[in-house]
């Protein structure tokens, strides 16, 4: 796993409820722009972006809470680098996993959830439409239709 560098400079998202999924799983809009620091670079994701936090099978909820604090920055940053396919898969991964060691989640439950996207996350990946993409690219200023966008990490994306 590639090593970031990350620097949270507000440890929670500030969001508003919309609704919920079938499922149950919450679902948040941001009420502004949020920041995530990587290697020295601020990547700012923009205010209206719709997440649902952790995807997290109801189960495995007593351990891991999809809208826990701890790993809320990583669970947007990791929706957003899926919705708008700014990256390959493994490259969100690994973001995904240190955003979360930079919020505050043990390592041990980094790894776990890091590695059930690793194995998962592929089926969300590939639901994705050109429509869906384009809609969370624009919202950021980028009109690119290349998917991925870029296909490792770089500095000016977000």
């Amino acid at each position: 796993m590639k090593h970031y560098d990350i620097y949270l400079p507000e440890k929670i998202p500030n969001t508003i409820g919309l609704y919920e999924y079938e499922d149950g799983r919450p679902k948040a809009e941001l009420e502004k722009d949020y920041c995530v620091v990587i290697n020295g670079e601020p990547n700012w994701i923009k205010k209206g972006f719709v997440f649902d936090y952790a995807s997290i099978p109801r189960l495995f909820w007593c351990l891991f809470l999809p809208n826990d604090p701890m790993y809320a920055p990583g669970a947007l940053y990791h929706d957003l680098t899926y919705a708008a396919e700014l990256f390959n898969r493994k490259v969100a991964d690994d973001l995904f996993y240190w955003i979360m060691i930079a919020g505050g989640t043990p390592r041990k439950k980094a790894k776990i959830m890091y590695n059930a996207v690793r194995l998962f996350g592929g089926f969300t990946y590939k639901q994705h439409t050109a429509a869906s993409v384009m809609k969370w690219r624009h919202l950021h200023g980028i009109h690119s239709t290349l998917r991925p966008l870029i296909p490792d990490y770089s500095p000016g994306v977000l």
